[in-house]
């Protein structure tokens, strides 16, 4: 549903929430919901059911009673501030906290129903390179699908369709953006999820190889997590080399990780005296630096 064809959108769904907030009780029946989210210019016709889907999807809604929904606790809380970036940041950890087992990738109906094409396709993007943005083009992005896992061992399919969609939400939960230069690429680079998630790390100095550990945990997605493991786990020999090699990271984590210590979110260093173990490989365009630690040094 999610990556499919049908108007499913962040922007959709925000605005369900919006409504929801300022509702008694934080409920609204599913026709005060279609009257209310049919405003506008030329609205698709059943853009407030997908919104509504999406929340569901995403955790943010309980069924009521008589055809209505009321937001979960957690969301209840929010303030109409909070929507542009606590919003996203809920809504991607409550995608991610799946048990990201093989037997849930295998089956079709019940991935995409708990919202897994979307984080797998998510995931997949996230792997590429953001430094070739000629490749980034949906046309190309297919055909590097096709050819970067075992026939027909790929997790999920990619199309143009499909692709759009993942953009889209990938831009909603801060895992990249359009190319600044105007061109037809989007870039994959999660600083903006990552920076969302460092409340969750002291701000103080910790081996690079936990500090990439824990943050895959929290977002299962990037390199060493586990739904970035079951993606990859039918991947072409020499392909995406980094995906086999937890020393290293991928080129989207490594510009993420510059991003942030530049914006002065984080700190990273490389101490000659370092347990090798803790060492974590960065990928850039000329050259390859090793870290032996990172700090947090703000909260985002």
């Amino acid at each position: 549903m999610l990556t499919g064809s049908a108007p499913a959108s962040p922007g959709a769904m925000t605005a369900l929430v919006e409504l929801l907030l300022i509702s008694p009780n934080c409920t609204l029946n599913y026709q005060r919901i279609e009257e209310l989210l049919k405003v506008g210019k030329n609205p698709p016709e059943t853009a407030w059911k997908y919104a509504i889907e999406a929340a569901f999807c995403f955790d943010l809604l309980d069924k009521g009673p008589e055809n209505s929904v009321t937001l979960k606790k957690e969301v209840q809380k929010l303030k109409n501030s909070d929507l542009v970036s606590v919003l996203p940041t809920i809504s991607l950890k409550n995608l991610l906290n799946k048990t990201w087992t093989p037997a849930l990738f295998d089956d079709e109906e019940k991935r995409s129903a708990k919202g897994g094409d979307l984080a797998i396709g998510m995931t997949w993007l996230l792997a590429q390179s953001p430094w070739n943005q000629d490749s980034l083009e949906n046309v190309k992005l297919e055909e590097l699908h096709l050819a970067q896992f075992e026939t027909g061992k790929a997790p999920n399919k990619v199309n143009p369709t499909q692709l759009r969609a993942i953009k889209r939400w990938s831009r909603y939960f801060g895992l990249g953006y359009d190319d600044p230069f105007g061109g037809a690429s989007f870039i994959p680079e999660p600083s903006l999820a990552i920076r969302r998630v460092l409340d969750n790390f002291p701000k103080e100095y910790m081996p690079a190889s936990k500090f990439f550990a824990e943050l895959a945990k929290i977002l299962p997605l990037l390199d060493g997590g586990t739904l970035r493991n079951n993606t990859f786990k039918n991947l072409k020999e020499n392909r995406l080399i980094h995906e086999k090699n937890r020393k290293q990271i991928s080129a989207t984590l490594s510009l993420a990780i510059i991003r942030l210590e530049k914006q002065g979110f984080i700190s990273t260093d490389y101490q000659n005296d370092s347990n090798k173990t803790d060492h974590i490989i960065l990928l850039l365009p000329e050259s390859e630096v090793t870290l032996s630690r990172v700090k947090v040094k703000k909260y985002g």
